[in-house]
């Protein structure tokens, strides 16, 4: 499988737009910490349930990208009756890329504050269990080196902050 770029994964969340405009919606919803804007997709029912997915808080792992785009084709072309509930029932927010500026390379964001901080690790920086043990593999650190280093506080990080910002105002259930 060849993963797309960062600019073409977008297009193509855009095309989709384009070919469901009843359908689909988009939202800048923030910036990363080098001023990328951080982009929702909203797909289905704006009053149904809330359900989120978004890929790539990692940014060199990409297939969590491509699942959110295929999952939202599947959703559109509409060849499954389930995709035709979810769509009449659920308003499916879709967050492609949590980590804009290190995609696709570079696991961490890209706050090169000092010369010993090497980025971020989105997914350690939120406010949940931020002091305490990492419940998912790999750990936290507080080394700024390491792949795990979970950042100098909690949300410190632009993209940790407006992400937690989306969940508030759209309180998804999943």
């Amino acid at each position: 499988m060849s993963y797309r770029t960062r600019e073409q994964l977008i297009a193509d969340f855009h095309a989709l737009e384009i070919l469901y405009p009843n359908l689909v919606s988009h939202e800048v919803f923030g910036k990363s910490y080098q001023g990328r804007d951080t982009i929702l997709f909203k797909i289905g029912n704006p009053y149904g349930g809330r359900v989120m997915f978004d890929g790539s808080s990692h940014g060199n792992e990409r297939l969590g990208s491509e699942i959110c785009y295929f999952y939202a084709k599947w959703l559109l072309e509409r060849t499954e009756l389930a995709a035709e509930r979810i769509l009449e029932r659920n308003l499916t927010l879709l967050v492609p890329i949590v980590n804009v500026d290190g995609f696709p390379n570079h696991r961490k964001n890209m706050n090169f504050e000092s010369p010993r901080v090497d980025g971020v690790d989105l997914n350690r920086n939120f406010d949940w269990n931020w002091d305490g043990v990492a419940t998912t593999g790999g750990g936290v650190s507080d080394d700024p080196i390491s792949n795990v280093y979970r950042g100098p506080y909690a949300e410190s990080e632009s993209e940790s902050r407006v992400y937690r910002q989306l969940w508030a105002k759209y309180k998804p259930k999943h």
